[in-house]
């Protein structure tokens, strides 16, 4: 298989499961009422999305040779996000479950959970800004897009606009699951453009 169909498949598979995360995430009463085992599952589909987007985005960031280096800080940059990522998401499907019956330890598992989640949602917009930037000849329409998204959202959340609870965390997932979507759409259509 081709890498570039590879990471297509991947790119999608990655989208998809981010949004089951958030199609099956409980609430936090939800959790305190019926236990951590949604959250769990929820969770883990949010963890095995990870490595599928970093595997895919990598794939990309080679493609981009036009500006390589804007496209290898994009990927740094998207490392580090879903790093942040993956720590908020253990937080929260997993530690939280476990003491959800000592308020404290709860409350602070949230605000945990909640910083760590904002530093990953303004790298992972910063790393689409970046990548779009670098992707502008390439496919513009999806260049435009993740321009728009990215941009968006770290207006939104750094003035305070979107709070990142789980409906204004669903709004950032989705919107960049879309933006994934459109690159695997992409990588699987993909042809290398002639030299002229």
């Amino acid at each position: 298989m081709e890498e570039e169909k590879a990471a297509g498949i991947s790119l999608f598979a990655s989208a998809i499961a981010l949004m089951a995360t958030m199609a099956s995430h409980p609430t936090g009463r939800e959790l305190i009422e019926h236990g951590g085992t949604q959250a769990a599952v929820s969770h883990s589909l949010g963890l095995i999305s990870i490595p599928l987007a970093l595997f895919g985005f990598l794939i990309v960031t080679r493609i981009l040779r036009r500006i390589p280096n804007l496209a290898v800080f994009a990927f740094i940059t998207y490392a580090v996000g879903a790093m942040a990522m993956l720590i908020a998401a253990t937080l929260s499907g997993f530690v939280a479950s476990a003491v959800v019956n000592d308020d404290v330890l709860f409350h602070y598992t949230g605000y945990l959970n909640r910083s760590f989640a904002t530093v990953g949602v303004v790298a992972i917009s910063l790393a689409i800004l970046l990548w779009s930037i670098a992707m502008i000849r390439e496919r513009l329409w999806v260049a435009v897009l993740g321009l728009a998204i990215g941009g968006a959202t770290i207006i939104a959340v750094g003035s305070g606009h979107l709070r990142l609870n789980l409906h204004g965390f669903a709004i950032v997932a989705i919107s960049q699951a879309i933006w994934t979507i459109c690159v695997a759409v992409w990588m699987l259509g993909f042809a290398p453009r002639q030299q002229v």
